[in-house]
């Protein structure tokens, strides 16, 4: 069996994605697991829990002090895991412009 070594490297190099019969598949975590995550992370203080989501995957996995759940060995390399951030990293509410204008109702 051929093996296409350009395509091989294509697809090794790709972050989110996996390779089934030589064409690259991506997968696509779903919307309520990372909220659901987001969630967990702000549930605490800025650097009480964590939660990472796999690039490979879709899987979250969550650190805190009271888990035990098992984190993997390269989940801070940013190419295989996304940290989820805590609300506040967000700056939700703040506004969007530095104007002081008013837009009129």
């Amino acid at each position: 069996m051929d093996v296409d070594l350009q395509a091989s490297r294509a697809s090794a190099a790709a972050p989110v994605s996996s390779t089934v019969n030589h064409t690259v598949t991506r997968v696509r975590p779903k919307f309520e697991d990372i909220l659901e995550g987001i969630e967990f992370v702000s549930s605490g203080y800025l650097t009480e829990h964590a939660a990472y989501l796999c690039k490979e995957t879709g899987r979250i996995f969550w650190r805190s002090e009271d888990l035990d759940e098992p984190l993997p060995e390269d989940f801070d390399d940013p190419e295989k895991y996304l940290t989820l951030p805590h609300k506040r990293d967000l700056e939700l509410g703040k506004p969007l412009s530095k104007s002081d204008q008013h837009v009129p109702v």
